[in-house]
C-alpha cells in the first residue's frame, strides 16, 4: 500500500498574529478618529459670522433647557428687570440672569460647517435631547433657537452649535454653556453667610450622635465650654475663624415645606449649628453722595440645620426657611471638628498686652507680677502716637509690688509662652501629691490656672482649670526663671 504524504497545516506564528492584531487596532483607531466630527482640527480665525446681534433689552423671553435639568423660561419685564415665567415670586439672582440675556443677545461663529443638516444627522456633532438648548424670543416676535454640541479639541477650544431656524451647524469659539447652562435652582438667590468671626460670641454644635460642642470667645481667646471647659490653641482658633468667614451656601434646593424635610435628612438633622452674634455697628456708603450711614445691629443668632450628603461633595442645609446645598469644602468643618486636636498645646499663650497679672507659685516661693501700661509722653509733654493716630504705651512691670526691669521680664515671659506639652495623659488620671508648680494668669476677658503635678520620673501632669489632658517634661519646667 502506497503511503500518502500529508503536508502540515500552515499556521501563522504568534509573531505574525500579534502584528496582524496591532495593524487591525491601528486601522480601527484611525477610522474612528477620522469619522468623529468633534475631533477635527479647525484653525481659529479673527473673522466672525454674526448670527444674531441685538440689544439685551430686545429679548423678551429666554428659554433654557440645561444639559441636566428641566426647561424654564425667563421673562424680561423691562430693561434689567426679570422674572421666572409662571412664578413671579421666584427669587432670581439678577446678576446671573442679566449675564444670560447679555450673552444671548450676541450669537457669533467662526465657521459654518454644514447647512440644512437633518436633526438626526446632527447627533454626530453632539446635538441631541441632552444638549443645552437656548430659545430666544425678541420684541419683534421673531424666535431664534440654538443647540450647543460637542466641544472641539483645538488650541483655542471651540464648540459645535446648531441653529434650528436654518438647520446649519456652526463652529463657535464663545463658550455659551459657561453662562447659559444653569438649572433654575442654580439661578435662585443664595443668602451670604460671610459674617465676621470677630462678632461671634459663641457657637454650639448639637449632633444627633449625642455629642454637643460649645465654644465661646472672650476678647481674642477661644475656649471649649462643652464637652469640657478647655482653651483652644491659637492655631486652631485662627483656623476656626478662617473657616467661619469662608462659609458659603452653594445652591438653592427647595423651600422648606415640612413634608419635604425628610427627603433631605432635615426632619432629624445630624447637626444643629448656632452662632451667637454680638451687637455691632454697620456702615453703608451712599453711592450717590458717598456719605456714610451707620446703623446698629442688635445681638442675634444664626442657626443652620445640617442634613444628608449629596454626591459625596456636600450636604443639605436648612437656613431661614429654605433648603440649600453646601459643600464639604466650605462648610464641612462643622461636621468634622476634631476637639482633641484643637486643645491648647502651649498653656501660656496670653499676649503681653492682654496680660494684667501673673503668679508663679512653688512649694517654697511665690512671686506675683503685675503689669501696668502708661501713655508714652514725649519730651514736649505730648502723648506719643503711631502713624495711624493710636496712642503708644510704656509697660511697667512690678514683682511683689516692686518695679523691675520690664525688658528682662519680657524676655523671660516670651520663653514661658513657648512652653509646650509632650503627650496625653490617661483618661482617668488624678494627682496623688501636691503640685510642683502653679501658674496663675489674669488677662483681659478671663483667668487661667495652670498646675503641674508629679507624673513619672521624667514628666509632670498638667491641668488647666482642674482639667487634666496633657503632660510635660520636667526639664522644661526647670528652665522657668520667673
Amino acid at each position: 500500500m502506497q503511503s500518502v504524504q500529508r503536508e502540515p497545516n500552515k499556521k501563522l506564528s504568534k509573531k505574525w498574529k500579534l502584528a496582524f492584531i496591532i495593524a487591525l487596532l491601528i486601522f480601527i483607531a484611525a477610522f474612528v478618529y477620522i469619522s468623529r466630527p468633534h475631533e477635527i482640527i479647525i484653525e481659529p480665525t479673527d473673522e466672525e459670522i454674526i448670527i444674531l446681534q441685538v440689544e439685551p433689552e430686545d429679548i423678551i423671553e429666554l428659554t433654557i433647557k440645561p444639559k441636566k435639568g428641566k426647561s424654564y423660561t425667563l421673562e424680561q419685564i423691562e430693561a434689567d428687570s426679570f422674572r421666572l415665567k409662571g412664578d413671579e415670586n421666584y427669587q432670581l439672582d439678577i446678576d446671573m440672569v442679566s449675564d444670560m440675556f447679555d450673552i444671548a443677545a450676541s450669537i457669533t461663529a467662526v465657521d459654518a460647517m454644514i447647512e440644512s443638516i437633518d436633526i438626526i444627522k446632527a447627533r454626530e456633532y453632539g446635538i441631541d435631547e441632552n444638549s443645552l438648548k437656548v430659545k430666544i424670543v425678541l420684541n419683534t416676535g421673531k424666535t431664534h433657537t440654538y443647540i450647543l454640541g460637542y466641544e472641539i479639541k483645538t488650541e483655542v477650544p471651540m464648540r459645535y452649535m446648531y441653529c434650528a431656524n436654518s438647520g446649519t451647524i456652526y463652529v463657535t469659539k464663545i463658550n455659551y454653556p459657561d453662562i447659559l447652562n444653569y438649572t433654575i435652582k442654580e439661578l435662585h438667590t443664595v443668602p451670604p453667610l460671610n459674617f465676621s468671626s470677630e462678632l461671634v460670641d459663641s457657637m454650639q454644635i448639637s449632633e444627633n450622635t449625642g455629642r454637643n460642642i460649645e465654644i465661646i470667645r472672650r476678647e481674642d481667646m477661644w475656649s471649649f465650654v462643652s464637652p469640657i471647659k478647655y482653651p483652644i490653641s491659637n492655631d486652631s482658633a485662627k483656623k476656626l475663624c478662617d473657616n467661619i468667614e469662608a462659609m458659603r451656601l452653594a445652591v438653592f434646593e427647595s423651600e422648606a415645606a415640612e413634608s419635604k424635610l425628610n427627603n433631605y435628612g432635615l426632619d432629624e438633622p445630624r447637626a444643629k449649628v448656632t452662632f451667637n452674634i454680638a451687637k455691632s455697628n454697620v456702615s453703608v456708603t451712599n453711592i450717590i453722595d458717598d456719605n456714610k450711614d451707620s446703623y446698629e445691629v442688635d445681638e442675634h443668632s444664626i442657626q443652620l440645620l445640617l442634613g444628608d450628603d449629596f454626591d459625596d461633595i456636600g450636604f443639605y442645609c436648612l437656613y431661614y426657611g429654605n433648603i440649600y446645598k453646601a459643600s464639604h469644602l466650605s462648610m464641612g468643618f462643622l461636621l468634622q471638628m476634631d476637639i482633641e486636636e484643637m486643645y491648647i498645646k502651649n498653656p501660656v499663650n496670653i499676649a503681653i498686652n492682654a496680660l494684667k497679672e501673673m503668679s508663679i507659685i512653688r512649694a517654697d516661693e511665690r512671686n506675683i507680677y503685675t503689669l501696668d501700661f502708661v501713655e508714652t509722653v514725649l519730651p514736649n509733654n505730648q502723648i506719643s502716637t503711631d502713624e495711624y493716630g493710636n496712642i503708644l504705651y510704656d509697660m511697667c512691670v512690678y514683682k511683689n509690688g516692686q518695679e523691675i526691669e520690664s525688658m528682662e521680664w519680657t524676655s523671660k515671659y516670651m520663653l514661658l509662652t513657648q512652653l509646650n506639652i509632650d503627650g496625653t495623659l490617661p483618661y482617668d488620671f488624678t494627682p496623688e501629691s501636691s503640685p510642683l508648680l502653679i501658674i496663675k494668669l489674669i488677662y483681659e476677658g478671663g483667668e487661667r490656672n495652670i498646675t503641674f503635678y508629679p507624673y513619672d520620673a521624667l514628666h509632670a501632669a498638667m491641668s488647666i482649670d482642674d482639667i487634666f489632658i496633657h503632660y510635660i517634661s520636667l526639664d522644661k519646667l526647670s528652665e522657668i526663671e520667673l
